[in-house]
């Protein structure tokens, strides 16, 4: 239930948490002292919820849990490809499928089109070495000639590659693995480790291209910079780094001009130093990030604007990957079986959705392994669960339209992407294909 203007408290899986907005100060969070969720008095439609008066009594607005069910998806269409895809990106039309030796497309109604790609996967252990933005695929991987790893630039309407640079390490580092690709304000980014280096000394770095012609602008390094996040409309890119046998990671603004640093933040027990998928967000103006609590702070200055943190007698709980809407309005915030929309702008709570029992979101463990736990298309949220299902969930009720489970899925979660309306998945040698609507 909300309980006042500084703050509100909520019930997620009978954890209670709170939601706290700042002003200057950080709210304390609120005692954890509500009921567990009652899955038989949750009503059919959820209302907006937003701070209320008063000393704690229940509020007509509050959002209660609205248990996820839905019907099996009708996928539009299934077919067999003749390599085992470990990367995917997507437009709205085409679907890049980037195996271990090539890369090829299929369209829309699942047929081959434009001409493969001799670019295989760096790694079958790495997951984010693509992205689209403005109609453009980028890919990092190796070229079959010579076994040079490079950075593309291809044309998602025809297929034509626009221009390929080599990311091998200007100075010679053979170390160096790429682990992220991102796009935003003009530049592309790839951003990686060195390998071999010890856990307590790990060293990352940032390589910034531009877009129309990929030469590259700069480049910074250190151990500061594990896990980055390239937002696609922000003014700034957030690092996160971090050691395993520490409490405390990091979390470091990183100005694109030049790549010199800016402000920095701990975050306790978030674990950034795994390069790849990023495990933070950005969203309407505001760096979010965190798992023992999610923080909203300001993109230019780190100042908190709001948090999301459970009560004292429930110290282990743990926040997931913080996912972000297509248009920065919302923010969606896993924990274990729940799911929790809110306003980015001030952290209220708009909805909250609840899986079966014993089931568990991907996104929720914040560790960013076997590719995204949970994406949004305009409209919809995509997120997977523990038992290899795929849920597709409207965006404005936290209602579930449909779910696809696959049993040929790895254990660390499924093959997939979005693009436009659908959601594309591969599985071993199927690509399925399915609208957000069903």
């Amino acid at each position: 239930m909300l309980v006042g203007l500084a703050g509100g408290a909520l019930v997620l899986g009978g954890v209670a948490v709170a939601v706290a907005r700042s002003g200057g100060s950080s709210p304390e969070p609120l005692p954890a002292s509500l009921p567990s969720s009652n899955a038989s008095a949750i009503p059919s439609a959820i209302p907006s919820a937003g701070p209320t008066q008063g000393s704690g009594s229940p509020s007509s607005s509050e959002p209660r849990p609205l248990p996820l069910s839905a019907p099996d998806a009708t996928p539009a269409w299934s077919v067999t490809v003749d390599s085992v895809p470990t990367a995917l990106v997507a437009s709205d039309k085409v679907v890049a499928l980037v195996t271990e030796k090539s890369t090829s497309f299929l369209d829309s109604a699942g047929k081959p089109v434009f001409t493969p790609l001799k670019v295989g996967n760096l790694s079958s252990s790495f997951r984010a070495l693509t992205a689209f933005a403005d109609g453009v695929f980028y890919i990092a991987g190796v070229a079959q000639k010579g076994s040079v790893r490079t950075l593309g630039a291809v044309d998602a309407a025809t297929g034509k590659t626009k221009w390929v640079v080599s990311v091998e390490d200007s100075a010679g580092d053979i170390r160096n693995v790429p682990a992220y690709v991102g796009v935003g304000g003009g530049k592309v980014y790839v951003g990686g480790s060195y390998a071999g280096s010890l856990e307590s000394d790990m060293i990352g770095y940032i390589r910034a291209f531009d877009i129309a012609t990929g030469k590259e602008q700069w480049q910074t390094k250190g151990s500061d910079i594990n896990n980055v996040l390239v937002p696609p409309s922000g003014r700034y890119l957030l690092a996160g780094s971090g050691k395993v046998r520490e409490k405390t990671s990091q979390v470091l603004m990183i100005d694109p001009g030049k790549g010199t640093r800016g402000w920095k933040k701990s975050v306790p027990l978030a674990h950034y130093g795994q390069a790849g998928l990023p495990l933070t967000s950005y969203a309407d103006g505001l760096f979010i990030c965190g798992r023992e609590k999610v923080v909203a702070v300001d993109q230019a200055t780190g100042e908190e604007k709001w948090h999301l943190a459970a009560g004292p007698d429930q110290p282990d709980v743990r926040f997931g990957t913080p996912i972000p809407s297509t248009d920065g309005k919302t923010v969606y915030i896993p924990v274990g079986q729940d799911l929790v929309a809110l306003n980015a702008a001030d952290g209220s709570v708009k909805w909250m959705a609840v899986l079966p029992e014993h089931v568990t979101f991907t996104a929720s463990s914040g560790l960013g392994l076997g590719g995204p736990g949970a994406l949004c298309s305009a409209d919809t949220v995509f997120a997977t669960d523990s038992t290899k299902t795929l849920w597709a969930i409207d965006a404005a009720t936290g209602k579930a339209r449909w779910k696809y489970t696959d049993p040929g899925q790895p254990d660390v979660g499924f093959t997939w992407t979005v693009g436009g309306d659908r959601a594309w998945i591969s599985s071993n040698l199927t690509m399925t294909a399915i609208s957000a609507h069903g």
